[in-house]
């Protein structure tokens, strides 16, 4: 395990706050914390990487605020303080995020190779079936690619909440969603796909702590609502199939492809 702050950064906040977490379980030895103030302190991290993998690499880094990487024996786990500085005042909610993160860094390569292949088999039993506008087409791979980050994160978060880490996962939640947005713009002017995007990670979020009916759940669903001018009832509506597909058939040997069929039907619809 190793850890590397971005200069100016208070280090030792850092290190405490993991050394906390690695009371509680075991953080892998290849697993190396990046802490940085900018997406353009992903440039040096990838310096390892090859010319493929750097530039999938930053591809991620541009996407996400903080997220974990995987590659060869290493697991990055980068932290982005300039987009949620609300974490050096927030110890709790900090290690609530690595956490997180630090569950998806223990999916193995055959997982994520079986969520690839269970993607690419639900598109290409379906998407031949219907006559699909090529706008629609590239809109309907990229949601489908990105319905593999909801997939991820139902499992990171379940993962967690039965290593009764909810109660810091939620603490997070509530610092990200503390800020008001106006998602009403979103809905009257953003395109279709954006919108599937946003409910989407909206879903993923609240997802596993309702399932498991955990503390200050109810916390969380009001500070969504109420920050974002939404109801998640109205949210949930074009996925109440998928729902009802992850709080009963989670464990299925077959969840992953019945979810991808599921997120199709809904994409497809929405269109």
């Amino acid at each position: 395990m190793n850890l590397v702050v971005k200069k100016g950064l208070d280090k030792k906040y850092f290190e405490n706050v993991i050394s906390n977490i690695n009371k509680r379980i075991k953080i892998p030895e290849n697993v190396v914390f990046y802490i940085i103030e900018d997406k353009e302190d992903c440039g040096p991290i990838s310096n390892n990487l090859s010319e493929e993998l750097k530039k999938d690499f930053n591809n991620v880094c541009k996407r996400n605020v903080s997220f974990s990487y995987s590659h060869n024996e290493d697991n990055y786990i980068i932290i982005d303080i300039k987009n949620e500085n609300y974490l050096l005042d927030d110890s709790v909610a900090l290690e609530g995020l690595i956490l997180h993160e630090l569950m998806h860094s223990k999916f193995s390569h055959d997982f994520n190779k079986k969520i690839n292949l269970d993607l690419k088999k639900v598109l290409f039993e379906n998407i031949n079936k219907l006559n699909i506008h090529k706008d629609d087409f590239e809109i309907i791979i990229r949601m489908m690619n990105y319905s593999k980050l909801l997939l991820k994160e139902l499992y990171a978060n379940e993962l967690l909440v039965k290593k009764k880490f909810s109660d810091k996962l939620i603490t997070y939640y509530l610092k990200q969603f503390s800020k008001k947005v106006n998602s009403a713009v979103l809905f009257k002017k953003g395109s279709k796909e954006n919108i599937l995007k946003f409910e989407l990670s909206l879903l993923s979020v609240v997802w596993s702590l309702e399932k498991f009916k955990t503390n200050n759940f109810d916390i969380l669903k009001n500070t969504i609502e109420k920050n974002y001018s939404i109801k998640l009832k109205e949210t949930e509506r074009s996925f109440n199939k998928l729902k009802k597909l992850y709080f009963k058939n989670f464990r299925n040997k077959d969840f992953n492809i019945l979810f991808f069929e599921e997120v199709f039907n809904v994409i497809n619809k929405r269109l």
